[in-house]
C-alpha cells in the first residue's frame, strides 16, 4: 500500500487517539475536518482545513472517499439527524481531545442511526450518547464490514437505547476489534433502563482489550455486552472491568478465553 500523505508532526494534536498525537502519521486518504463548536464551520467549506471545517458529519459520510480520515474536533457536539447506511472502506473517525480520559467529541443519537458496511471502518476517541426522551429504534451505530476497530469509544446510554444496543456487529464480521471502550448506564428520566452497551451478532472472531462496563445508578435491562455466537466463533477478551453489577453474556459456542481484571456490584458476572 503507498501513503500519498504524510504529516511528520502527526495531525498536531496533544490530547486523544494516538492517530492525533504521534509524530509521525502516514495516510492513504485525504484527512477532512468536522467541528460545529468553529464559527466558521460550513457544509459549503471544502473541509480539508481544520480552520474551515464542515458543520456536520453528515457532510463527510456522504462525500469522502476510501482511506479518508475525519478529524472532529475536541467541542464538536452533534445530534445524528439522519438515517445513513455508508459503504466508504477504509473509512476512520477520530475524535480530537479528551477530558479525564475520556473522548469530548460527541454524537449523540436520539431516532437516527448509522451503519457502516464498508470493510476497515475505524471509530476512535468519540462519545457516543443516547437521550431519555426518544426511543432508539434500532442500534446507533452498526458495524457489518470486516476487520472493524472501536478504539477508545465512550458510550453513555440511557432510556433511548431501551429497544436496542448503542453498538452492534449486526454480520459476520471477519475479525472485530474492541480497545479501550468505556460504557455506562445513567439515571435515566423515565423508568425505562437501557437494555446494554454492544452486542455482537455474528462476527467470526472478536478481540476485545481494555474495556470497562459501568452499569451505574440505572442498570442494564439485559446485558452490558451480549455476545451472540455460533459454532466456533473466536472470542478473545482481556482486562475488562465489570463495575456496580454490569453483566457479559457469552455464547456457549464460542471458544477463546476471558481475562477479567476487576469487578464490582452485585454480580458482574459472567454468563454462557
Amino acid at each position: 500500500m503507498t501513503f500519498p500523505n504524510v504529516y511528520p508532526g502527526g495531525l498536531g494534536y496533544a490530547l486523544g487517539d494516538e492517530v492525533m498525537t504521534q509524530d509521525v502519521l502516514y495516510l492513504p486518504g485525504t484527512v477532512y475536518y468536522g467541528d460545529n463548536s468553529n464559527p466558521n464551520a460550513s457544509d459549503s467549506n471544502a473541509g480539508t482545513k481544520e480552520t474551515l471545517p464542515w458543520a456536520t458529519l453528515d457532510k463527510a459520510l456522504t462525500t469522502v472517499a476510501a482511506g479518508s480520515v475525519v478529524v472532529l474536533g475536541a467541542e464538536h457536539d452533534e445530534t445524528v439527524a439522519a438515517d445513513r447506511t455508508v459503504s466508504t472502506a477504509r473509512l476512520s473517525i477520530i475524535g480530537a481531545g479528551s477530558s479525564g480520559g475520556d473522548p469530548t467529541a460527541t454524537l449523540r443519537f436520539e431516532t437516527h442511526y448509522l451503519t457502516f458496511s464498508g470493510a476497515d471502518f475505524q471509530l476512535r476517541n468519540v462519545a457516543i450518547v443516547t437521550h431519555a426522551t426518544e426511543i432508539l429504534p434500532d442500534s446507533a451505530i452498526k458495524v457489518s464490514g470486516d476487520r472493524p476497530l472501536l478504539s477508545r469509544v465512550y458510550v453513555e446510554a440511557d432510556a433511548g437505547a431501551v429497544s436496542a444496543y448503542p453498538l452492534a456487529f449486526t454480520s459476520a464480521v471477519s475479525t472485530a476489534r474492541v480497545r479501550s471502550l468505556k460504557g455506562v448506564s445513567v439515571a435515566a428520566a423515565t423508568s425505562a433502563v437501557p437494555i446494554g452497551i454492544l452486542k455482537d451478532q455474528a462476527s467470526v472472531r472478536t478481540v476485545v482489550e481494555g474495556c470497562e462496563l459501568d452499569a451505574g445508578e440505572s442498570g442494564f435491562g439485559d446485558y452490558a455486552v451480549n455476545f451472540d455466537g455460533s459454532a466456533g466463533k473466536q472470542l478473545y477478551v482481556e482486562n475488562l472491568t465489570q463495575l456496580h453489577g454490569a453483566d457479559v453474556r457469552i455464547d456457549p459456542d464460542c471458544v477463546g478465553w476471558v481475562g477479567v481484571g476487576s469487578v464490582s456490584g452485585q454480580s458482574g458476572s459472567i454468563f454462557t
